[in-house]
């Protein structure tokens, strides 16, 4: 039984457009924020000491590779798919504000990419245990290691919005929180259909494809920092935005 069979989908819950943090930096391994057309290279799941499943995931864009992996619950960690055990691992939320129950973004980034390339609900997916190698920074070596894939999603094709950002540095050490350093990366924001360009919530309205190109008015050409230290926007072609999580949104990891 795979990770999977663990989360029920969210009921009478429609999934949203809505955006995260924002960045652009330098760095030749880095892909430029903006759509990209991707190939998903890698798909498993994991979870973390609190219980809440998260998506590793891995987009091939052009040569270079952008990945979403790991237990850290900010945007260099993993796509959260549910909040953690003592929370009932849930795929939805309550917002503070209105009191109504929303799906967790993590959710509705996962199954926007499984109804747009398989046409399949993220919940409907199965997993299959397979081996593949990754970096173990105790040994300094590439060891084996058993996850659960999701098989149907590796080698499809989607768009993918790429935003490039300023982030902090979070360690075991530190329990996943900021250490005081940044570093440049990319965030998996969005995905599109690959033939048309629409969302997920777009292609179901059966309507024109608007929100890609108010995404890259947003975010192409952006330079951010997304780290807690809040340093500043840094402008190019006369545009800055910052979008955070609410903290009703954050604290359901744990």
């Amino acid at each position: 039984m795979g990770l999977l069979n663990e989360i029920a989908a969210p009921t009478a819950v429609e999934t949203e457009e809505r955006v995260s943090s924002i960045g652009k930096v330098k760095g030749a391994y880095l892909v430029d924020g903006g759509i990209h057309d991707a190939i998903i290279k890698v798909a498993y799941m994991d979870q973390s000491k609190g219980g809440a499943l998260f998506l590793n995931l891995e987009l091939g864009i052009g040569e270079k590779t952008v990945r979403a992996q790991g237990p850290g619950t900010g945007p260099q960690g993993g796509i959260y798919i549910t909040s953690g055990t003592e929370k009932g691992k849930k795929t939805t939320y309550i917002d503070k504000n209105t009191n109504e129950e929303k799906p967790l973004p993590g959710y509705s980034k996962a199954d926007s990419l499984s109804k747009l390339t398989v046409g399949k609900g993220f919940a409907e997916l199965d997993t299959e245990k397979k081996i593949i190698k990754q970096y173990d920074w105790k040994s300094g070596a590439d060891v084996n290691v058993e996850v659960d894939m999701l098989t149907d999603l590796v080698g499809q094709k989607v768009k993918a919005g790429i935003i490039r950002q300023y982030q902090d540095i979070v360690t075991a050490d530190s329990n996943w929180q900021p250490t005081g350093l940044s570093r440049e990366a990319n965030v998996i924001d969005k995905f599109f259909d690959l033939e048309t360009g629409k969302t997920i919530v777009e292609k179901n309205a059966d309507v024109e494809a608007e929100f890609a190109s108010k995404w890259e008015d947003d975010f192409k050409g952006i330079v951010a920092d997304a780290t807690s230290k809040k340093i500043g926007l840094v402008e190019e072609g006369g545009k800055k935005a910052s979008v955070e999580l609410d903290d009703d949104e954050e604290d359901v990891f744990v």
